[in-house]
């Protein structure tokens, strides 16, 4: 199932950015092949993390955008080292998240209690 479109990776890091990791041919037009074999390859590598967790879409959204835009950076040779800091940032979450040892954004703030907070007994009192 795929994460996110060209929409997507547009949104998180603009048109000429993508543009530029994603025209083979020099036409000046995303190539929708080169697009779509990102889309699938990153979706393929969440699925192998987080397979059978609850993730929110958003999150998902944002983790196979970093994904593609590291693989489709080095494929094109526009290796950059800020796609590569976010490519292992966000397989580093998926493993957290894969392991069940963080809560992934869906399952935050569901609890049905509110917020509890407690303290230790005063130690000072006012006045004497």
């Amino acid at each position: 199932m795929p994460y996110a479109t060209l929409a997507d990776i547009q949104k998180r890091f603009g048109e000429d950015t993508v543009l530029a990791v994603s025209d083979k041919d020099g036409d000046g037009i995303p190539d929708s092949d080169v697009i779509e074999a990102a889309i699938s390859d990153a979706s393929a590598v969440m699925d192998a993390y987080i397979a059978g967790r609850t993730v929110a879409d958003i999150l998902k959204t944002r983790i196979c955008c970093d994904i593609i835009m590291y693989q489709m950076a080095h494929d094109a040779g526009s290796y950059v080292d800020e796609y590569r800091k976010r490519y292992d940032d966000s397989l580093n979450l998926l493993r957290h998240i894969g392991k069940g040892e963080i809560s992934s954004a869906s399952e935050i703030g569901t609890a049905s209690s509110g917020v509890e907070f407690s303290s230790s007994p005063r130690i000072f009192k006012r006045g004497l």
